[in-house]
């Protein structure tokens, strides 16, 4: 018979769980193709933050390339420098299924934010 391990952290120190979405600092973007048809493209985006997510709907216009974001769910509205990202990415997405590329189905992307460093 096999004996159990006890991988359990001994009392008083912090167990952190590890993923390798969740980044140390800035943050990881997630575009997932829901949809794209002679109206718009929509995705589903990701932010993942240090310590959590937010999730939003952004639909681009098609032909024009008008973006509208809507958090899904409960999320909050995450930092400025994450949607400014998120409205850069959508328009590259933009102008790339405009020069013949296509929609892609996933995109990650990892940003830091303006503030922050390895060192912070």
């Amino acid at each position: 018979m096999a004996e159990r391990l006890d991988i359990r952290p001994p009392l008083g120190y912090p167990c952190h769980m590890s993923s390798a979405y969740a980044p140390q600092f800035g943050a990881r973007f997630q575009f997932d193709r829901q949809s794209v048809d002679e109206q718009q493209a929509h995705y589903t985006v990701r932010i993942h933050l240090t310590p959590q997510h937010r999730d939003f709907d952004v639909k681009i216009g098609l032909p024009g390339g008008e973006l509208t974001v809507t958090p899904i769910g409960d999320s909050s509205e995450a930092p400025q420098w994450a949607m400014q990202f998120v409205s850069a990415l959508a328009r590259q997405l933009y102008r790339g299924s405009r020069r013949e590329e296509g929609w892609p189905r996933r995109i990650m992307r990892w940003h830091s934010a303006p503030t922050q460093s390895v060192a912070a």
